[in-house]
C-alpha cells in the first residue's frame, strides 16, 4: 500500500533557489530602516565594502567592483555579491550586465537551468545531463574563483537535486566559512541542513550568527522556525515580536518572521494570535509565507487566514496547498508538478501530486511518475520506492512491482514503510493468484498498525486488503463492505478514495 501522511507539520523554513532567482523575489533586498547615502563618500575598498553591506544598490555595487579590479582585489567577497546583484537586477544596463557578468565568470552563477523546464522535460535523460554539465563547469569555475561563496552555494543546490548529499553539505558549509554572515548563504545552509536532517549545522550556523538575530528579520525567522521544527525552546520568539511592533520598513520583509511566530502559536493552542501574526504575515508576503498559511488552515480550519491568490502567479507550492484544501485536484496535479521544478530537492510536492493523481484519479502512470521524479534526489527512497511497486501492482504488473519492492533496503527504512512495504507485497500476491500469502501479510501489516496505535495506517491496510478479497471473492462482497462503511470519513484523501472505490463496487 502506498503511504503520504507522513509529516503533517510544516515550517517557515527558507527556500533553496538559485542566487538570480532569490534576487529577483526581493529577499536579499536590504533591510535597514536607518537612511543611508547610495552614494558612497569613501574612495578605500574596505569602506565601499562596509557600505554596501549596509544599504546594497547599483551605485555602490558598481563603484565597489571597480576599486576590486583597480585594486586586483576580485575575489572579496563582497565585491562578488556586488556582481551578482548588479547582474540580476533588473534597472541595470546591459552593459552593466555584461561586466558583471565578465567579472564574476561568463554568468555561470546565473543560469536559469531548471525554471523554464516543464515537469516531464525534467524527468529526461537530457535534463539530468544537463545539471550534471553544469555541476562539471561550477567545479571548474570554483578552482579558478576560489573565495566565492555563491558558486558553493548553488554546487550544493545542484547536488541536493541529484541527491548527493555529501557533495551538498560540502558545499554549502564551504560557502558559510566564506561568507558566514550574508543572508542568501546563511539561508541556503539552513534549508539544505534541514532537508538532510542535519538540523545541528544549521543550529551552529544561527549561534555564529547573534548580531544578525538582533536586526535581521529574514535570519531571525529562520531561527524561530529551526527551533520550533525540533521543539526547542524558542528563545527569540520575544525579539522577533519586538522587531514587528517597531518595524517601519517594507512589510515584505518580516513577512516570514511574523509567519514564524504564527506557527509557533498555533501549535501552542492559541488560535486568536496565530492569527493575528498570519494577517500581519500576509500584508506583503512571499511564497514561503503564503505556502505556511495554506498549512495552518489544514491544520485548523477555524483559523480561516483568506488570501488572494489572483496576482501570485508564481506561488506554485501555496497556490497547491489551496488547491488542495478546496478539492480542486486538477489544479493539484498541475500545480504540485510546477513545485517540483522549482524545488527539484524537495519530497512533499510528488508525494501530494501521486496522492491526487492515485487516489482520485486512479492514475496510477501519473502517480508513479511523482514518485519516480522524487527518486532524482532521493535516490533508493525506501517509502518512494514503495510506493512506485504499489502502483504497478495496482495495474497488475507484478514483476516491475516486485523489481521496485526487491530493490528497498529495509534497513534505511522507518517501520511505517516496513509496515506498507509488507502490505504492498501482500497486495502483489493477491494479483498473482497466490491468495494465501498475500492474506497472510496483509493481516500481519493491520495487526501491526493496530499494535502502534496508529489508525491511518490501520484503515488504509484494511480498505487494501478488503478490496482484494472483494476482487478474488466477490461472494464475500457484502460483509467487507459493512466493515468499510464503520470507517470514519474525512480522515484523510486516501482513506476517503479507497473506502468510496470499494463501497461503489456494490450491485
Amino acid at each position: 500500500m502506498a503511504v503520504f501522511t507522513v509529516n503533517k507539520d510544516r515550517n517557515v523554513i527558507p527556500n533553496f533557489r538559485n542566487l538570480t532567482k532569490t534576487t529577483q523575489l526581493g529577499e536579499l533586498d536590504s533591510v535597514n530602516q536607518c537612511s543611508v547615502s547610495l552614494i558612497p563618500s569613501f574612495h578605500d575598498i574596505q569602506s565601499l565594502a562596509s557600505d554596501w553591506k549596509k544599504t546594497p544598490s547599483l551605485v555602490i555595487a558598481l563603484d565597489l567592483m571597480n576599486h576590486a579590479i583597480l585594486s586586483d582585489n576580485k575575489s572579496l567577497t563582497e565585491a562578488i555579491e556586488a556582481a551578482n546583484y548588479v547582474f540580476s537586477h533588473p534597472d541595470s544596463t546591459q552593459r552593466q550586465k555584461d561586466f558583471a557578468g565578465k567579472f564574476i565568470g561568463k554568468d555561470i552563477l546565473n543560469e536559469n537551468h531548471n525554471y523554464n523546464v516543464s515537469f516531464q522535460d525534467f524527468l529526461t535523460d537530457e535534463n539530468r545531463q544537463r545539471i550534471r554539465h553544469k555541476i562539471k563547469d561550477l567545479k571548474s569555475f570554483v578552482m579558478i574563483y576560489i573565495r566565492n561563496p555563491f558558486a558553493y552555494v548553488e554546487l550544493a543546490r545542484l547536488y541536493s537535486i541529484v541527491g548527493n548529499k555529501k557533495q551538498a553539505i560540502r558545499s554549502i558549509t564551504t560557502a558559510a566559512h566564506l561568507a558566514p554572515h550574508n543572508r542568501y548563504v546563511i539561508r541556503s545552509l539552513i534549508r539544505l541542513a534541514v532537508h538532510y536532517h542535519e538540523e545541528d549545522l544549521a543550529l551552529f550556523c544561527l549561534r555564529q550568527n547573534q548580531y544578525l538575530l538582533k536586526k535581521d528579520p529574514w535570519i531571525l525567522a529562520s531561527d524561530i522556525a529551526v527551533t520550533t521544527s525540533l521543539s526547542l525552546p524558542a528563545t527569540n520568539v520575544k525579539k522577533g515580536i519586538q522587531l514587528l511592533e517597531s518595524w517601519n520598513d517594507n512589510m515584505f520583509h518580516i513577512s516570514e518572521l511574523a509567519s514564524a511566530i504564527a506557527t509557533l502559536e498555533l501549535m501552542n493552542g492559541s488560535r486568536k494570535r496565530s492569527r493575528g501574526f498570519f494577517k500581519k504575515a500576509i500584508e506583503n508576503p512571499n511564497d514561503n509565507t503564503l505556502a505556511q498559511v495554506e498549512w495552518a488552515n489544514s491544520k485548523d480550519s477555524l483559523l480561516n487566514i483568506d488570501v488572494n491568490y489572483e496576482d501570485l502567479n508564481t506561488f506554485y507550492e501555496a497556490k497547491a496547498r489551496d488547491s488542495y484544501l478546496a478539492k480542486k485536484w486538477q489544479d493539484v496535479i498541475e500545480l504540485t508538478q510546477k513545485w517540483f521544478v522549482d524545488q527539484p530537492f524537495s519530497k512533499t510536492p510528488v508525494l501530494i501530486g501521486a496522492d491526487v493523481a492515485g487516489s482520485v484519479y486512479q492514475d496510477y502512470d501519473t502517480a508513479s511518475m511523482f514518485c519516480k521524479a522524487g527518486l532524482i534526489s532521493h535516490p533508493n527512497d525506501p517509502l518512494l520506492l514503495n510506493n512506485i511497486a504499489y502502483y504497478h501492482a495496482l495495474k497488475n504488473q507484478t514483476k516491475e512491482a516486485l523489481e521496485y519492492l526487491d530493490s528497498i533496503n529495509f534497513a534505511n527504512a522507518d517501520q511505517i514503510t516496513q509496515l506498507c512495504a509488507k502490505a504492498t507485497r501482500g497486495l502483489i500476491h493477491f494479483r498473482n493468484n497466490q491468495f494465501q500469502q498475500g492474506r497472510v501479510l496483509y493481516q500481519e501489516a493491520i495487526e501491526a498498525a493496530y499494535s502502534n496505535n496508529n489508525e491511518y495506517l490501520y484503515f488504509v491496510a484494511y480498505l487494501n486488503y478488503a478490496r482484494e478479497e472483494i476482487i478474488a471473492n466477490p461472494a464475500q462482497r457484502q460483509t467487507f463492505i459493512e466493515q468499510v462503511e464503520k470507517i470514519p470519513g474525512g480522515l484523510s484523501l486516501d482513506i476517503d478514495c479507497l473506502k468510496a472505490s470499494i463501497i461503489g463496487n456494490r450491485d
